[in-house]
């Protein structure tokens, strides 16, 4: 290609820029790192990726890049991300031009680690956090609701004896002041990640052998995703011009989620969030509540 083809087509991400950030996926570790290059995370439950989009929205179908992992098509979000050596991004049509209509809504080159000639190096790589929310509506309680809902309705929906009830709080299970929200987002989230690397060979032979183990919680009860990665790469120099190169990996993850009679666990936030905080999740004797 001439570089005036490629000038500001393509951008890279190094290892060392995604060893910085400690998230669940690669996906996040991509936003803001690229001009150009849009990152949306709709949601905020553990392991969850996002959708990439560059320089726009390609096609009202679909707007996803060809992603290329070692030049194999693949899922980003399934990668290790202490296994990446580099990230590309071709922007531009001439730039991809070689991979074909599937490279409309541009393409992203993974390129992960290989061995290095010399003596048998060991590598650990660990993290631990938590994972709050960084601020929560904050509602009125229920008799100043009360209050309101009287006032639009312009008629007496509460009476005078039910707002007193729930100012006073003589019976929470009937005439509670609860904050629905505050108990669905009920901790703080654990998050850990650890890496181990082993890497040498021969002049000839050369391997990288990877294992990855990830946990993350969400900030949810019952809620959380574990992930484990191995991955090998071998290459083996048989002649001068002769170069054979092995990938060999494997992920297994799952995730837990809780679920609401009326829905998932989205929808269970959206009713916390709904839902005026009149009726106990749990009544003062021990047994759940007939609330949202």
């Amino acid at each position: 290609q001439k570089k005036v083809n490629l000038t500001g087509a393509v951008s890279q991400v190094t290892a060392e820029i995604l060893e910085n950030r400690s998230t669940s996926s690669v996906t996040q570790m991509l936003q803001g790192a690229m001009p150009n290059v849009n990152i949306q995370v709709n949601t905020g439950s553990p392991g969850a990726g996002g959708t990439i989009s560059i320089r726009g929205m390609g096609s009202v179908n679909s707007s996803s890049p060809l992603i290329l992992v070692d030049g194999i098509p693949g899922s980003i979000d399934q990668l290790n991300p202490n296994d990446i050596e580099s990230i590309s991004v071709l922007k531009d049509a001439s730039s991809a031009a070689i991979y074909g209509a599937r490279a409309s809504n541009g393409v992203i080159l993974i390129t992960t680690k290989t061995g290095k000639e010399g003596k048998i190096s060991v590598s650990y790589n660990g993290y631990i956090g938590f994972n709050k929310p960084t601020e929560l509506p904050e509602f009125v309680d229920t008799w100043r609701y009360a209050e309101l809902m009287n006032e639009a309705k312009g008629t007496e929906f509460y009476t005078k004896s039910d707002i007193q009830k729930l100012k006073d709080g003589t019976d929470p299970d009937k005439y509670g002041n609860h904050k629905y929200l505050d108990e669905v987002f009920s901790r703080n989230g654990l998050q850990t990640g650890h890496d181990l690397t082993l890497n040498g060979g021969t002049a000839t032979n050369r391997y990288m052998l990877s294992l990855g183990y990830l946990h993350e919680d969400g900030i949810i009860e019952k809620n959380s995703y574990e992930r484990f990665n191995a991955r090998l790469n071998l290459s083996t120099d048989i002649l001068p011009n002769l170069k054979v190169t092995t990938r060999l990996s494997g992920v297994y993850s799952f995730r837990n989620e809780p679920i609401s009679y009326d829905g998932d666990m989205l929808d269970m936030v959206s009713s916390a969030v709904r839902y005026p905080g009149l009726w106990a999740t749990r009544n003062s004797n021990g047994e759940l509540g007939l609330g949202n």
